[in-house]
């Protein structure tokens, strides 16, 4: 009887530990990024720039599906704005970095990128603009970096 028992409780105890909650739970994806942004502006750093942007100079294309960023860059190496955007036309990997309620995008192999790939802390407003400020990241803030501002 005791063995019966022993293996009853065996059973029961290897189906609890089987099972996982979290593995019936919905993956949640960071769709509101997703769609094509195209970049307006980019202020700051320490010559305290101000550049505004036509809208299919600089586009980037977020697919949350793959979770890739199709930047495309349509500026001439001779347009002053060209110095202060560094990020030409490629496909890269991204996620979203939630901390203490802030957003930071983190952008896989984007040269210029802050430390462990982090581009810096973003918002998207109620009027639609996504802002990436690169001078707030999650690990600390800078003095020298820009303020991105993009349209839909």
């Amino acid at each position: 009887m005791k063995t019966r028992i022993l293996i009853l409780l065996v059973v029961v105890g290897f189906l609890f530990t089987s099972c996982d909650s979290e593995d019936d739970a919905p993956s949640v994806q960071n769709d509101e990024l997703s769609g094509v942004w195209h970049f307006k502006s980019l202020q700051g750093g320490f010559a305290g720039v101000d550049f505004d942007f036509n809208e299919n100079q600089v586009t980037w294309d977020f697919n949350s599906e793959r979770n890739t960023l199709s930047v495309v860059n349509n500026l001439v190496p001779t347009d002053p704005q060209h110095m202060y955007y560094p990020y030409e036309n490629n496909v890269y990997n991204y996620s979203v970095l939630e901390l203490n309620g802030a957003k930071y995008l983190v952008v896989f192999g984007m040269a210029g990128v802050h430390d462990n790939d982090e581009l810096g802390k973003y918002e998207i407003t109620q009027d639609g603009n996504l802002y990436i400020d690169t001078n707030e990241y999650s690990s600390g803030g800078a003095i020298d970096g820009f303020m991105y501002t993009f349209t839909r």
